[in-house]
């Protein structure tokens, strides 16, 4: 795409420069850093949250449901707030590669989510907010399993 600029958010200049950006928050080995590194910037956060488009890769796709679920340092599921852009969901990434079927459902009990969305690897869900979970499309083979 000819117009399109990459901008990294690491770089407050670039923050400073987009404009109704197509976001790509990728995967991250530790989601509680990323979720606290993206809140720590308050221009970050506003034009996460008034972006049009955004692509969650990975961790990137758990931050922006109402929860998420990690461990802590004994290896034991705990529930962490997110950025709830998609209200009452909580996502769960590589879904039926590491089988993650208890914990989106262990995750939507403990929050009192209203949506569970488990996303396989090399999948993606597109819609408009106003219409989820109703109506989506599935792009590439993986699976996606939407739980109520």
């Amino acid at each position: 795409i000819p117009d399109m600029e990459y901008l990294n958010a690491n770089n407050a200049e670039d923050i400073a420069k987009a404009k109704d950006p197509l976001l790509f928050i990728s995967g991250w080995s530790d989601p509680v850093n990323l979720i606290n590194r993206i809140t720590e910037n308050p221009l970050l956060v506003e034009l996460i949250y008034n972006a049009h488009y955004i692509i969650g890769e990975s961790a990137g796709v758990k931050v922006l449901g109402t929860y998420y679920i990690s461990k802590n340092d004994q290896g034991d599921k705990i529930l962490l707030p997110s950025l709830d852009i998609i209200k009452k969901t909580v996502f769960e990434w590589h879904y039926t590669q590491r089988n993650k079927k208890s914990a989106l459902e262990w995750g939507m009990l403990e929050s009192k989510s209203t949506y569970g969305v488990g996303i396989d690897s090399c999948t993606a869900m597109v819609f408009e907010l106003a219409e989820f979970p109703e109506k989506y499309e599935k792009l590439w083979d993986g699976g996606i399993v939407i739980k109520k």
